[in-house]
């Protein structure tokens, strides 16, 4: 672990927030600040209006969360929204993420639970994470929305009765995604993502589905980082140690399907060394995504000869 030293700002001028300490000198710290304090860049702070973390783990934790409910209060102001609805599914992305929105909003956060057909565990986990965080939450089943659009697509058919899993697999996520949008139009609300660093470099996410959100706070995040996150959000301990998986079919695992581990993914993303198979497969999956990642092309307006009137 490379040599960090964190501060917690408790008094002046840039109180309340944590400091990432670049030097000392007489008697003030040179810090870059987290929060509300963040776009100030290097500031001097007095070592009087200081404490020092000793748990230098927690303290860039707690910095970088601070950054994060800074930074959705402002992208939720920005689009003169009243505040902000995840999707959860009881695994650790979308439980982190749902407690960062309680901390950016307390009263106008809401956690939605949107089971289809899927296994009562994830309802269970999802409804602990949300007790855990005092995340006010509603639950919409989507069992027989979902049965009946497959039943009429199969009738019409648009999809056969052996489709590959992922065809209502991500039938699933794009429901979720409407219901989403449904409640956030209801109450003037963004819909934030729950994507973290591997699942958007390698296109794992549904085009439209999980990945058709307003903001994505933890978009930059390693896996490993939003596990540690978890811990000092307070998240529950079977939560964070659960097996992750989208829960788009049974027995489905986010790592049995994509046929990595995420602890290769984030080393990839980290620049650290990785075996050139499991890399090259890693690129390959990056590149074929790049449409998910991108707004849908235009034909360029030059192409256009027709008379304006």
């Amino acid at each position: 672990m490379e040599t960090r030293k964190v501060v917690n700002v408790i008094s002046g001028v840039n109180s309340p927030s944590y400091g990432l300490v670049q030097s000392e000198e007489n008697g003030t710290l040179v810090c870059t600040l987290s929060g509300a304090h963040f776009s100030k860049g290097s500031v001097r702070v007095p070592l009087e209006n200081v404490r020092w973390m000793e748990d230098v783990r927690e303290g860039v934790a707690q910095y970088t969360i601070d950054n994060l409910v800074w930074w959705i209060r402002e992208r939720i102001h920005e689009a003169n929204a009243k505040g902000v609805i995840v999707g959860v599914s009881g695994g650790i992305d979308s439980a982190v993420v749902s407690a960062l929105c309680k901390k950016a909003f307390p009263e106008q956060s809401l956690g939605l639970i949107m089971p289809c057909n899927s296994i009562p565990e994830d309802r269970q986990f999802a409804e602990m994470v949300c007790t855990a965080i005092g995340l006010d939450f509603k639950v919409m089943d989507l069992s027989e929305t979902y049965n009946v659009m497959i039943k009429t697509a199969q009738s019409s058919g648009l999809v056969g009765t052996e489709s590959h899993p992922l065809v209502g697999g991500n039938l699933k996520a794009r429901l979720r995604m409407s219901t989403l949008y449904l409640a956030a139009q209801e109450r003037g609300y963004l819909v934030v993502g729950t994507d973290n660093a591997p699942e958007s470099v390698t296109g794992y996410f549904t085009k439209y589905g999980d990945g058709g959100v307003d903001i994505l706070p933890i978009s930059s995040l390693l896996k490993r980082q939003v596990r540690e996150m978890a811990r000092y959000l307070h998240i529950p301990e079977p939560v964070i140690k659960k097996p992750p998986s989208a829960g788009l079919y049974e027995g489905q695992t986010d790592e049995s399907e994509m046929g990595l581990r995420y602890d290769d993914i984030d080393d990839y993303i980290a620049g650290l060394e990785i075996p050139e198979d499991v890399k090259q497969k890693i690129q390959l999956m990056e590149a074929r995504s790049q449409h998910k990642r991108e707004l849908p092309p235009s034909a360029p307006k030059e192409m256009n000869a027709l008379f304006v009137k």
